[in-house]
């Protein structure tokens, strides 16, 4: 899957295929809960890059601090 998540902000199910397929309602849930995960995990990954680059700009600070003295 890409690094991109779609705008799903609708969530819709078709009540009369549930009716008639009991499986189609599980592989949709299946369908939001793997978007779920994926958000997450991208979430996740962009907490990471911002953890990493506040020690940067932390360690820069410290440097831009030692020169002036």
């Amino acid at each position: 899957m890409s690094n991109k998540v779609k705008n799903n902000n609708e969530f819709k199910v078709d009540i009369e295929k549930v009716k008639y397929d009991s499986n189609y309602f599980h592989r949709m849930m299946e369908q939001q809960f793997e978007i779920t995960n994926v958000t997450f995990s991208l979430m996740e990954k962009t907490i990471d890059k911002l953890d990493v680059m506040e020690d940067e700009l932390n360690v820069t600070k410290d440097e831009l601090k030692n020169t002036k003295d």
